[in-house]
């Protein structure tokens, strides 16, 4: 297949597949195809935690999910860290990594998975508007990767990085409809959902009620909680008493009660959601 072709196909690819793992699965099987590799994997930076999380590992095996931290201690922990291509020969060659970096390290959780045998890798950070969104790597050649494939896998991965980028987004829109749909609006009280350093992700419209509306849900996005209520100032403890423990907690007071309870999502992409959903209760009559 031409390099023309191959950009075509895999552009195609990008713009019509959007099921997550039918659409990487697809991008990485057509650059391993096309560099006449073994096998490929991608990984997804989680920035908050800092770890690179599998999206897609081709290996013939069973393999539910990887996470690997951002630095030295692996090859892809290294190109996420140093936003750097890595084309290595042997990856048990300790001379040779340790001349790229003495602190370089293979992970040492791939050796322990029967039947996955490295030797040749190429690392290469996918990269959007100069931020890391995660590492492709193209694995095994025979005899090795060359500096035609670094400079193919180059120029391909902007088009991974946007359609990596797009895809967090979609997901994220689709996580917080879903939450507003299912969660929110079908609650009488006003509810109000709360990020991991309590700003406000979404609420519902008893909660925009309560409040006076005051502010539209735009304008109160990424606001902290106690920067609309102040009174909640006083209670921080015990919300992250319940996103810690995810243990749901109360809040007494004069008029109102607030129950404070854990919400959990799942992500393909970045695995949990942790959230923190206050439910304000009034006394009726």
């Amino acid at each position: 297949m031409s390099y023309e072709d191959f950009i075509y196909n895999l552009t195609k690819t990008l713009l019509q597949d959007f099921d997550v793992k039918t659409l990487f699965l697809n991008v990485t099987d057509q650059i391993k195809d096309f560099l006449d590799a073994e096998r490929s994997s991608l990984f997804f930076y989680d920035r908050e935690k800092n770890l690179l999380r599998s999206v897609v590992i081709s290996v013939d095996q069973n393999i539910d999910k990887i996470e690997i931290p951002v630095d030295k201690e692996s090859i892809a922990g290294y190109t996420a860290l140093e936003k750097r291509i890595l084309n290595i020969k042997d990856i048990h060659d300790k001379k040779e990594l340790s001349s790229i970096d003495p602190d370089l390290k293979y992970h040492n959780p791939w050796l322990n998975i029967k039947g996955v045998e490295t030797r040749s890798m190429l690392s290469v950070p996918v990269i959007k508007d100069g931020e890391v969104l995660g590492v492709f790597q193209a694995i095994n050649k025979d005899p090795y990767f060359t500096e035609k494939d670094e400079k193919i896998v180059e120029k391909i991965t902007p088009l991974i990085a946007i359609a990596l980028d797009n895809v967090i987004k979609y997901t994220k829109m689709k996580i917080a409809q879903n939450i507003e749909k299912v969660i929110l609006e079908n609650i009488s009280e006003a509810v109000v959902l709360l990020d991991n350093e309590n700003r406000i992700i979404t609420f519902n419209s008893q909660f925009g009620e309560m409040t006076g509306f005051r502010f539209s849900r735009n304008k109160a996005k990424n606001k902290s909680i106690d920067e609309i209520l102040p009174f909640i100032k006083a209670h921080l403890d015990k919300i992250e008493f319940v996103r810690k423990y995810m243990i749901p907690e109360e809040i007494t007071l004069d008029l109102i009660r607030i129950r404070m309870v854990p919400v959990v999502w799942e992500c393909i992409l970045e695995g949990r959601f942790e959230y923190v959903g206050l439910i304000f209760h009034f006394p009726r009559g």
